[in-house]
């Protein structure tokens, strides 16, 4: 049984001792000698709980979601018109007082008699009310508390749907951004391994399987939410060595991974983005450059750190930076809260630290 159900149980519950005894409370206070077996033996008394209560359950789950809150006010208030007059005629609060009362030739003890006339030694007869203002003031408040209580429970559904239209919208987003990024990726380093076919580099066959591997990680694991850590840095892996079969010498890389993944599990794709674009911007041909690339975890947190000089792609502006973007984008979805992204960037250097909460 969920906690919405034991709630739901509870309140209904409630409103059930709530109406058995509201009767012998009200009688109570005016003075008259109640109690539950006399009530329990009498059929208004079963009358007056099985009507207000009938009253209370078909307004509130029937004619409030089905006619009010369709907006059919006419049919709604004819309805509740003919309820009234039907309480007013019966007065099912006035057929209880006389059933409370005792016979007229009852005998009182002096100092025991009706409230007003303690010293009398019978009951004073009861006065004729020609309008139940109890049971129309009864029939007011279930009504108003129906039309409450379903407004209330139509906000919490309007709630409720709301966050799962949201989390299916972040779902949709997260798979369009992924999409998104295996076709950059893929592009990046189908260029790589032309450059190395089109120089008739023996590397060319250990690239192909290197990128093999990394696609069917892609193929098979990235579709899930969630994969082991371990599982991603050995993606990482198989990326450096494939970028480094196409480094000079004029490049110096350091790789280094500290600390043990265990059973740690990560969103795919989130680490290597931002590895890519050390690669993808911090290498020349031209110039002497340094990549340095450092992951560590530590308890559940992960850590990335990388610095390398700055040069420019060989891409279009609107291209550049697409995988970033798009990873960034992700953590904002997937780890709210729970991690950090601290940028430095100067003309010639860029540093990255991203921390990393699983």
């Amino acid at each position: 049984m969920t906690g919405t159900s034991k709630i739901s149980i509870a309140l209904h519950t409630a409103l059930l001792l709530l109406f058995l005894g509201l009767p012998l409370v009200f009688l109570s206070g005016l003075g008259f000698p109640t109690d539950w077996g006399t009530f329990f033996s009498q059929k208004h008394y079963w009358i007056f709980i099985g009507l207000f209560l009938s009253l209370f359950y078909f307004h509130t789950y029937f004619l409030v979601p089905r006619l009010l809150f369709r907006q059919d006010y006419l049919l709604y208030g004819v309805i509740l018109l003919i309820l009234l007059v039907g309480i007013i005629l019966y007065k099912p609060f006035d057929q209880l007082f006389k059933m409370a009362m005792p016979p007229m030739n009852q005998l009182i003890p002096p100092g025991e008699g009706f409230p007003g006339f303690p010293d009398r030694t019978v009951m004073p007869k009861p006065r004729e009310n020609k309008f139940d203002i109890f049971s129309v003031f009864l029939f007011l408040v279930i009504i108003l508390v129906g039309v409450a209580l379903m407004q209330i429970e139509r906000i919490k559904q309007a709630r409720l749907e709301a966050e799962k239209s949201k989390s299916e919208r972040i779902r949709a987003e997260l798979s369009s951004l992924k999409a998104q990024i295996h076709p950059h990726f893929l592009f990046n380093t189908l260029n790589n391994i032309y450059s190395l076919a089109v120089s008739q580099s023996s590397n060319t066959p250990d690239a192909i399987m290197r990128l093999s591997n990394i696609m069917r990680y892609h193929t098979d694991e990235v579709q899930q939410e969630f994969v082991g850590l371990e599982q991603e840095l050995n993606c990482i892996r198989d990326y450096i060595s494939l970028q480094e079969l196409r480094l000079g010498g004029k490049t110096t890389l350091i790789f280094e991974v500290e600390g043990e993944p265990g059973s740690l599990r990560i969103a795919p794709l989130l680490l290597l983005p931002f590895i890519e674009n050390v690669f993808k911007y911090g290498v020349s041909s031209h110039e002497p450059s340094s990549l340095n690339i450092k992951v560590k975890v530590e308890g559940n947190q992960v850590s990335l750190f990388t610095e390398n000089r700055k040069f420019q792609s060989a891409d279009p502006p609107e291209r550049e930076g697409v995988g970033f973007r798009n990873t960034a984008e992700r953590l904002r979805h997937l780890y709210p809260g729970r991690h950090q992204l601290n940028i430095l960037e100067t003309n010639v250097q860029y540093s990255l630290y991203l921390t990393i909460q699983l």
